[in-house]
């Protein structure tokens, strides 16, 4: 259970959103098949495993942990072997839905709200992808890339996909292509740092535009929370530490 919490604090940004602003953190993982694992390793293959049987772990205890202020989704695919993990800070993913309602609403209908959302995931029966319809602007905002960030993200994602059905319309291609180099310019990734003694987790990873006030802000949030959560877990075992707070 230790290296699946390990997974989701430090390899996939979960330690944003323990006791942190990152309203949620994902982590999928399904194992490489027999032709794929002379590419990925046998490392690859066992580190999936371990994750499996982590989740399983958790899933089977967590009724001993009360950990109210959170969500921990754990959803098994029985075609693929693999798993769809999310941790949700129940506070703040009601509060970023609700400062972006709108933009919500237009995508999952007038009727939906934060609580409900919410609900949906703590029933364990959809991923957070197929509640928000797979819309990455809308999964952007969640993640706590902020909205500027995600909005951009989204609309690379649509111009890519104009990109691949006007392959046979040149100017038309030129266009569309002119409008993706644009937004690619203005979008950068994160420069994640492999952790070590000094840093505790690696930064959430996504794409940003490093001029807007709202990135600014968001940077200056996780630099200042890596550094407490460094502090928080030098001070005893990480497991314990991990349970005390999502009971927190």
């Amino acid at each position: 259970m230790e290296y699946f919490f390990r997974q989701l604090l430090l390899r996939d940004g979960g330690a944003y959103v323990l006791n942190g602003t990152k309203p949620a953190a994902l982590g999928d993982f399904g194992p490489p098949s027999l032709r794929e694992v002379p590419f990925f390793g046998w490392r690859f293959f066992r580190t999936n495993s371990l994750l499996k049987k982590g989740c399983e772990t958790w899933k089977k205890y967590q009724h001993l942990f009360p950990h109210g202020n959170y969500t921990i989704l754990c959803l098994e695919d029985q075609k693929s072997n693999g798993c769809h993990i999310a941790l949700i800070n129940n506070k703040q993913f009601i509060c970023i839905i609700e400062e972006n309602i709108e933009d919500f609403r237009a995508v999952l209908g007038s009727k939906m709200s934060a609580s409900s959302l919410l609900e949906g995931l703590a029933k364990k029966e959809q991923t957070l992808y197929q509640l928000l319809q797979d819309h990455s602007g809308l999964l952007g905002i969640i993640l706590g890339y902020g909205k500027h960030n995600a909005s951009l993200f989204y609309q690379r994602a649509l111009i890519e996909n104009q990109i691949n059905t006007c392959q046979f319309a040149p100017k038309k291609f030129d266009l569309i292509e002119a409008k993706f180099n644009a937004l690619n310019v203005k979008l950068q990734p994160v420069n994640q740092t492999k952790p070590s003694k000094l840093l505790f987790a690696l930064s959430p990873a996504f794409i940003f535009d490093p001029h807007h006030p709202e990135t600014q802000k968001l940077l200056t949030q996780y630099t200042r929370q890596k550094k407490e959560f460094t502090t928080a877990y030098g001070r005893g075992n990480f497991l314990e530490t991990t349970l005390r707070n999502l009971q927190g």
